[in-house]
């Protein structure tokens, strides 16, 4: 990282960028080029790693390669602004999360712990969804081994 002033290293810090990013984008490895997906997810901080929950369908591309490697890359971000600097250029305030871990589907047991996650993320805590629906479902568990933020916000303009 050439910017360490923009550098995350909070563990709150991280979290709280990962709870109001709207999409999570997973990199699949598919032989010379990676197959990148943007996901809905829960995310969570256990046992001194960040996890995230995702669900898909039980068929197509992404599980073929999951069965293959189950080494992922993750990233996700936020921009909160545009705006001008001095009149001299176009800068923006953003936060961002990359990592790489492991993906896993997890047991019918845990989906709803999953699934109270997701909806947490979007705002619907509490929501009475249909725990029927979930089962057909496939639900992944990411567990990061590392990470790494960043964050630029508005600089003063007066500064300059």
């Amino acid at each position: 990282m050439i910017r360490k002033d923009r550098k995350m290293e909070d563990i709150g810090e991280i979290l709280a960028t990962l709870q109001v990013c709207d999409s999570l984008h997973v990199a699949f490895s598919d032989g010379e080029y990676p197959y990148v997906l943007p996901f809905s997810y829960g995310v969570d901080y256990e046992d001194g790693h960040f996890v995230f929950y995702i669900h898909t369908d039980q068929k197509g591309k992404k599980i073929d390669l999951i069965e293959k490697n189950p080494h992922v890359s993750i990233e996700a971000d936020i921009v909160y602004d545009y705006y001008q600097v001095g009149g001299k250029y176009i800068s923006c305030s953003y936060a961002s999360v990359l990592g790489k871990g492991t993906i896993e589907t997890i047991e019918k047991d845990e989906y709803e712990h999953a699934m109270d996650l997701i909806v947490l993320h979007y705002g619907y805590e509490g929501f009475g969804y249909d725990k029927e629906l979930i089962k057909t479902f496939t639900i992944y568990k990411i567990t990061l081994d590392s990470y790494s933020g960043r964050c630029h916000y508005k600089i003063d303009e007066q500064s300059f």
